[in-house]
């Protein structure tokens, strides 16, 4: 069953205000929710990306090789690329703040690869100024 809760918020989300609705009730359908608190390492350099995050509240520092890359926050994403390319992660992400998160799995990606594919495409397309 779907939460149209959750689809709603995903829909307030400017990285997503072109999806359709049957696409972002997709997404929220397969995507886990998980919550962080401050401090957590979300993803590490160099470790096989295993998912993909899209974040729902909340903000994370984002390193490569030390050097601070920025700060991401609601609406962005990441770990898309490396569940695409089947590689580590380039950068870590540290939650700075409590934060909520949709999760996809590598499973649940490939999912919304067969059936939304265009959510992906336009995923790709929102690629932020920090890598991640």
């Amino acid at each position: 069953m779907m939460d149209s809760g959750r689809s709603d918020l995903l829909d307030e989300i400017a990285s997503f205000s072109s999806c359709t609705r049957t696409e972002l009730d997709l997404l929220s359908f397969i995507a886990t929710e998980t919550f962080v608190s401050s401090g957590t390492v979300v993803t590490m350099e160099n470790t096989m990306g295993r998912e993909c995050f899209v974040i729902s509240s909340g903000s994370a520092s984002v390193t490569r090789d030390g050097e601070d890359l920025g700060v991401i926050g609601a609406g962005e994403f990441f770990g898309e690329l490396s569940l695409l390319a089947g590689s580590a992660y380039p950068t870590t992400v540290t939650a700075e703040t409590p934060m909520e998160l949709y999760v996809l799995s590598p499973a649940e990606f490939d999912s919304l690869l067969a059936n939304a594919p265009t959510i992906v495409r336009k995923m790709l397309r929102e690629r932020r100024r920090v890598v991640a």
